[in-house]
């Protein structure tokens, strides 16, 4: 895929809605702990990197590093979601913390109050990554757990909706 990609939308003086598009996925990745520092330093090595950033983690490459350093085995994103992330596993855990961290800072970044729309190839083919127990203990955890929990948190499930709002926005650059 293309890796985290962000935007807020908000309406604009007229009260039509307006794109904020945003680089999130370049945003250095937070990793927590002593495991999770372990990973940061095998999958920073195998991509050649002093630092980590969502792409690197959250995206089909950072889910190959992700189960080979669980598991041993090197596989291709597309197998490991099939298998992987379509049960509970070690992989689908630490995968779907690692999301729900990415949601949850991206939630306080920009107070998205009228909610945090989670669209994307590995959300939608893989529901379980947003609707497992790891990604709601993550995306609640830490201080702020109050504010969190009054951000509407939910699945687009059009595969297309990034190519909508492509065309929307080109259409309104023409007009």
């Amino acid at each position: 895929g293309t890796g985290l990609g962000t935007a807020s939308l908000i309406r604009d003086s007229h009260g039509s809605w307006l794109p904020l598009p945003a680089e999130g996925g370049h945003v250095i990745f937070p990793f927590i702990g002593k495991e999770e520092a372990a990973f940061q330093d095998f999958a920073a090595r195998e991509h050649g990197l002093a630092c980590l950033s969502g792409d690197d983690v959250l995206s089909g490459r950072g889910l190959r590093l992700l189960h080979l350093f669980l598991t041993g085995e090197r596989r291709e994103a597309h197998e490991i979601a099939a298998e992987a992330l379509g049960s509970e596993t070690g992989t689908l855990r630490w995968y779907a913390r690692f999301y729900a961290r990415a949601c949850r800072n991206w939630a306080l970044s920009t107070l998205c109050t009228g909610g945090l729309f989670i669209t994307g190839g590995i959300a939608l083919r893989n529901p379980l990554v947003t609707e497992c127990a790891a990604f709601r203990e993550a995306f609640y955890e830490g201080p702020h757990r109050r504010l969190l929990e009054r951000i509407p948190v939910r699945r687009f499930t059009d595969m297309n909706s990034g190519l909508w709002g492509s065309a929307w926005f080109g259409m309104r650059m023409t007009a």
